[in-house]
Order: structure tokens, then C-alpha cells, then sequence
């Protein structure tokens, strides 16, 4: 055998280590992989063991008897004791194992295998007996040993097979649970009673009802309560149910109430089945009549009855929307939901999030245009800037081509011309937000062009845990916009954020915990519960569908600034990097400024102390002209009529309505403790400060 020289190992001037150094890494990089695949092994070992268990239980009581009969034998070979001594010990403790093993399992034998297991223990007795007399080293007893043990065993293999399948199987449906409904009926009929002795009865919450027509549905039991010769009325009875819950033994969540086929009647729905509802999934459900709606459903309602859909489009026209809810609620679950619902209908997806892409990662990385948080670069709002400007170019454009071209009265959603849907994540920290240019709130602005850009494909979805004003920048018509399409109200903890809401809904702090609970204004089940479902990966599937392609008319129009919107989002995260990498060794003045540049690019509001002047930016441009017509200055000689002074009681009406709410006449009247004549009077006095919704609703002009 010739002896060669060790193989050296490549040197250059970046090399610090030796060639031992570089050997004794190895060798540690080998004994490290040996311990690994040892380890793999002793798990797969564990495993296969754990799968086999069942199996090994014949195995395992051969073993014992082996080793019973083996020490007998070894006992009589090596001591003095007499063999019959021997032999009756040796048998006396297979005897009391085999006793004690039939104890423990004998009753969980199936029929058939009992039998052989008591056989199987009377032979290893004997076999233990007689081994100490044959010696250790007979072969016929180890013979006689194994095929006993194959022969009692055969059976119990046949039954027990391995704890994995064999080869790829189809799952058959499960068989859906039968349903007794005469035991439900009965179970109704107990409700009937406890209504009457608890809820209706003279002292009851809601004294003087009758709960009777009892009828199941798919998911329980559905009652007709009559109002007739009481006072209460549907919200006395919603305001009713955690009480009525108690009662008949069901969690809030299972009861829903909703108005009946007459005014005095009341449904009560109880789902005693929650398993039949099905609240999983499976992929984006459209619902179009055939007339120019098109919705999509986002959940099934907690009675089981039917399911809540979100609108996209109406008949000319794109619709938007407002989702409110508090810190995990499950809002931003919900527009995730609608998104994958409005890619599969191929519509274009703008996506705004303040909180730089924290409120819906999936949706910053799918988006057809996404835009991390409110400022862009070094230009602060950059990214609301351009996004009023890209609505407001496409706004012109589709306005002049339906009326000069199409000789069309609103719009229609094809592939072909695709409508554009913006979602604006955490929306009251960009409506609230002052317009450099204009010097009106963003709210203002957007809600000027919402009047009109509908009926040219493009509609708003805001999502926010607020619901006041400023949540809309003190605009009425943003606001109106908004909830007018679809208004979602999910859990909320804070009162004081929902100032709003009509006070003839359900409230939202006693919506459920968990996420996804809500429920519509204006659908066909006001004030119902639902539960959104919920997507397992949202990337995933808005992957699944092809994003959409804006027409020639409009990606011209909005040129550079949407040809290069992906590498302006990656250039800000660019620049945010920075600033923190600039952080790391900043000295303390330096660290100030960057921190005011950080402060500002989260929200910071003018003012700040520590906010920088901008260096290198342009004086603010003149407003967008469609802006500065829809929003013209006030004539300098146009002369300024003082309000005059108000009396006590306008005084008390007007402050009533600066909550902003809608309120009926009725309702105030009750509210300030006068007549409805006085409230009109009132009223019509105040007609310059009023706005009139509705017959008999009216709210306070500015608010």
C-alpha cells in the first residue's frame, strides 16, 4: 500500500485559519451530523414503536413469559434448591401475572380474542413450568414457544392493523347527525313555559308578551313574540336578550331578534344546533341577480338563518363602504375577505395603510397599488397626495368618456374597464389629516369627489376604530358616501367613539369577543349578528385569481406615478431604513431630528416641537382644479350675516344634536321632556342651522 501525502488545503491572502483548524472543524461538523442522524434514528425508532403498539401487545406478553420461564430454568440449574420447589414457583408467579393481566384487560378484548388469550395464559404457565425441567437450552421449547405465539396471535393482527394508511385514501363524508325533532319540539315547548314564568310574566323584563308558534329551522328554533297590548317594542326587546339569554339557558350569541310579518310581531331565533352552521372558507361566494347588483358573502348570520353580504356593485355604480371596530375585532380579517372577493371579480385594488402595512401585510404584497403609510419619501402625506390625484384624473377622464363617448349614464364594471376599488386601512388617521394644498381636511377633499366618482368606477372602503366626525374629517358627504353603501359595525369597547350610531341598534360592546362578530346597517337583516368567515391565508388566495389590467385610457392618464408604484413603495421602505440605520450612530442632535422625521412620518401633527422644516421641497402646488371647483372661496363682498342669539330651548335642542346623531322628532321630544308641537316650532326656528334628512329626522348642519 502505497502512503500519500496529505491533501493541503487551499490558502490565499483572506485565509485566517490553519489546515489543522480547518480539520478540526470538519471532524466537529462530521460527529455533529452523526448525532443528528442518531437522534432522527432513535425518533423514527420511538415512532414506529408508538404507530405499532397495538400491534406489539402479543410480543410483548411472549417476552414476559420467556423471561419467566428463563429464570425458573437458570434457578434450577445454578442453586440447590429441589425442582419440584422450582417448577411450583415458577408456575405459582406466571399464574398470579397471567390472573392479574386478565383482570386489567380481559374486559376490553373484543369476542373472539378473549378466548385465545385465555388459552394463551393457561400455555405460558405451562410452558413455564416445564422449562426449568427441559434446561434453558431446549430448542423444541422455543419452538413450541414461537408457533403458539403465531398461531393465538393470527387473530388479533387480522383485527389491528397499523396505527398510518397503507397508501393514499379518499375520506368519506361524515354522516350527518340525525336530528330528533320531537325531542326539539319538546325542548320548545320548555321555552314556551319558562318565557311565561320569567320574561313575560308580570314582573318579567318584558312583562305582558307571549312567545308561541314555535317551528324549527336548519340550525334550531325559530318563535313569534307578540307586542300587541304592551309597551315595549323590537329595540326593548333587543336590548332584552342578554337577560332573556339566562333565562333559557343559551349564550347571547345563539339568540338573534328581528321584526316579524306585523308591526306588533317580533321573530326569536334560538340555535340549539350550532354544529349545522357552516362558517369555514372555501373560496370567495358572488351573489349577482342578474340586474346590475352584484354582492359578495362575508358570513353566515349566529341563527343559522341565511348569510350577510357585502354590495360591490349597484346599477351605474360602484359601491364603498365603513368597517368600525376596536384592536381585534376583526376588521381588517374583514376586508381581507372582501379583497379576495373584488380580485376574483377582477377589480382594481388601491390599498392605503397609515400604520405602514401593519394592519394587513397580505394585502401590501398583493395590492394592485399599496401604499405604506400616509407620506411618501421625504414629501409628508406624499401617498394621499397622489392617491386624491390619480381620482381625481380618473374621475375626468371616465366622466368625459360616458358622456362623450360611450353615451352612457353611469358605469359598469367589465375586465375590460375595470372598476377601482381604494381601501383606506385606519381611516380617521388619514381623513383627519389637514391637505397642505387645499388647507381643508383630507376627509373634505375625498368626500367632495365621492359625490361623483362613483358613477365613474371608483368607490372608498374605510376601515376605523372610531365613529365620529373626525373619523371623517368633519365631512358630511364622505361620511354619508361611506356608510350609505355598506356599514359594518363589529365589537367596540369605547363608547364614546361610536357618538354616530343610531340609537336603535344593537350596541357594539356587547357584540361577542373572539373577532369576526358584527353585524350591517341597512341589510336585509338589520341589527342582526353575524360572523365573518375567515380566510387561513389571504396572500394565498388573492394570489390565486389574476390581479386586473387598467384600461389604455386610465393607466395613461395616471402615468409615471402608477407606472412606478411598486418601486416607489420599496424606495420608502428604503428610506425608513435609513433613517433607523442613521439612528444606530446618530449623535444626540442628530438622533432628535430623526426622530421628529420618524414622529412626522407617523402622523405627527403640525406644530410639533420637534418636527424639522423640510429641506429641498417645493412650495405647495396650487389645488387640483376639480378640488378648487368643487370647493369655491367664498366671495370677499359677500357679506357676513351674524347668527343671532338663541333662546333656552333652541339652546337645549341644539346641543342634543351636536352629537351628530340623526334624530327623530319624536325622540327629541321625549329627550328634552316636551311636546312634539314645541320640538317643530323649535325646529323651524333653527331651519338655518338644521339639515333635513328625512321626514321627521334632522341633524346639525356642520357636524
Amino acid at each position: 500500500m502505497i502512503k500519500t501525502d496529505p491533501v493541503p488545503v487551499p490558502m490565499d491572502e483572506h485565509t485566517t485559519e490553519s489546515p489543522q483548524s480547518w480539520r478540526e472543524r470538519q471532524k466537529a461538523a462530521a460527529k455533529k451530523k452523526a448525532a443528528a442522524m442518531w437522534e432522527d434514528t432513535k425518533r423514527s425508532s420511538k415512532s414506529i414503536v408508538y404507530r405499532n403498539r397495538r400491534q406489539l401487545y402479543p410480543l410483548a406478553y411472549t417476552s414476559a413469559t420467556a423471561a419467566v420461564g428463563t429464570t425458573g430454568a437458570l434457578v434450577a440449574e445454578y442453586s440447590d434448591l429441589a425442582m419440584p420447589t422450582v417448577v411450583m414457583g415458577t408456575g405459582a408467579v406466571a399464574l398470579t401475572a397471567g390472573y392479574a393481566a386478565l383482570r386489567k384487560i380481559g374486559s376490553k378484548l373484543p369476542d373472539g380474542i378473549l378466548g385465545r388469550f385465555k388459552i394463551g395464559l393457561m400455555a405460558g404457565c405451562a410452558w413455564c413450568a416445564t422449562l426449568p425441567l427441559t434446561g434453558a437450552d431446549a430448542a423444541t421449547m422455543w419452538l413450541a414457544l414461537g408457533l403458539g405465539t403465531v398461531s393465538l396471535s393470527a387473530r388479533w393482527w387480522q383485527r389491528i392493523r397499523p396505527g398510518y394508511p397503507s397508501g393514499p385514501t379518499v375520506a368519506e363524508p361524515a354522516p350527518e347527525p340525525t336530528r330528533d325533532v320531537d325531542e326539539e319540539m319538546a325542548t320548545a315547548y320548555e321555552l314556551m313555559q319558562v318565557w311565561a314564568d320569567e320574561i313575560g310574566c308580570t314582573n318579567g323584563v318584558l312583562a305582558g308578551t307571549r312567545l308561541d308558534n314555535p317551528r324549527l329551522f336548519e340550525a334550531g328554533v325559530v318563535f313569534t313574540i307578540s307586542l300587541k297590548g304592551t309597551r315595549h317594542n323590537l329595540d326593548a326587546v333587543r336590548n332584552a336578550v342578554d337577560k332573556i339569554a339566562i333565562a333559557v339557558g343559551y349564550w347571547p350569541k345563539d339568540i338573534s331578534v328581528s321584526q316579524g310579518p306585523q308591526p306588533h310581531l317580533v321573530e326569536l331565533r334560538v340555535v340549539t344546533r350550532p354544529d349545522a352552521i357552516d362558517g369555514g372558507f372555501h373560496g370567495p361566494v358572488i351573489v349577482d341577480d342578474g340586474k346590475g347588483n352584484v354582492w359578495v358573502e362575508i358570513g353566515p348570520y349566529t341563527d343559522g338563518e341565511g348569510v350577510e353580504r357585502w354590495h360591490v356593485f349597484e346599477p351605474n355604480s360602484v359601491v364603498g363602504g365603513f368597517v368600525l371596530g376596536s384592536k381585534g375585532s376583526g376588521k381588517s380579517r374583514l376586508i381581507e375577505l372582501v379583497a379576495i372577493a373584488l380580485r376574483k371579480l377582477g377589480v382594481e385594488i388601491w390599498y392605503l395603510d397609515p400604520q405602514n402595512g401593519a394592519s394587513s401585510p397580505a394585502l401590501i404584497e398583493t395590492a394592485d397599488w399599496p401604499m405604506k403609510g400616509m407620506h411618501k419619501g421625504g414629501t409628508l402625506f406624499g401617498n394621499v397626495l397622489d392617491l386624491l390625484d390619480a381620482l381625481e384624473d380618473v374621475t375626468t377622464v371616465r366622466s368625459a368618456e360616458n358622456t362623450d363617448v360611450l353615451k352612457v349614464e353611469g358605469f359598469t364594471h367589465t375586465r375590460e374597464r375595470p372598476a377601482i376599488v381604494v381601501i383606506v386601512d385606519e381611516c380617521h388617521m388619514v381623513f383627519n389629516e389637514k391637505n397642505p394644498r387645499t388647507g381643508n381636511t383630507f376627509g373634505h377633499d375625498f368626500g367632495e369627489l365621492d359625490r361623483i366618482m362613483r358613477k365613474c368606477g371608483l368607490a372608498i372602503i374605510g376601515a376605523s376604530q372610531t365613529y365620529t366626525m373626525d373619523t371623517f374629517g368633519q365631512s358630511a358627504a364622505l361620511r354619508s358616501g361611506l356608510v350609505g353603501g355598506n356599514c359594518v359595525i363589529m365589537r367596540m369597547l369605547e363608547k364614546s367613539h361610536c357618538g354616530l350610531l343610531p340609537g336603535n341598534v344593537p350596541a357594539p360592546w356587547d357584540i361577542p369577543k373572539g373577532g369576526g362578530y358584527g353585524y350591517c346597517l341597512g341589510s336585509d337583516r338589520d341589527g342582526v349578528l353575524w360572523r365573518s368567515r375567515k380566510p387561513d391565508n389571504v396572500e394565498q388566495w388573492m394570489r390565486a385569481y389574476p390581479p386586473a389590467t387598467l384600461d389604455d385610457l386610465v393607466r395613461n392618464v395616471l402615468g409615471e406615478m402608477y407606472e412606478n408604484r411598486h418601486e416607489a413603495a420599496e424606495q420608502d421602505s428604503a428610506y425608513m431604513r435609513d433613517l433607523l440605520e442613521r439612528m444606530r450612530t446618530a449623535t444626540p442632535e442628530e438622533a432628535r431630528q430623526i426622530r421628529a422625521e420618524i414622529r412626522r412620518r407617523r402622523g405627527g401633527k403640525a406644530g410639533d416641537s420637534e418636527q424639522p422644516q423640510q429641506a429641498g421641497v417645493l412650495a405647495v402646488p396650487e389645488p387640483p382644479a376639480m378640488i378648487t371647483a368643487l370647493n369655491p372661496a367664498p366671495a370677499a363682498s359677500d357679506p357676513q350675516v351674524p347668527l343671532r342669539e338663541l333662546g333656552d330651548g333652541e339652546q337645549q335642542l341644539m346641543e342634543l344634536l351636536a352629537d351628530g346623531r340623526e334624530w327623530r322628532t319624536s325622540e327629541m321630544a321625549e329627550r328634552l321632556g316636551v311636546s312634539e308641537v314645541t320640538v317643530r316650532k323649535r325646529i323651524k326656528r333653527l331651519e338655518s342651522r338644521l339639515v333635513l334628512v328625512r321626514k321627521g329626522v334632522y341633524r346639525a348642519k356642520h357636524l
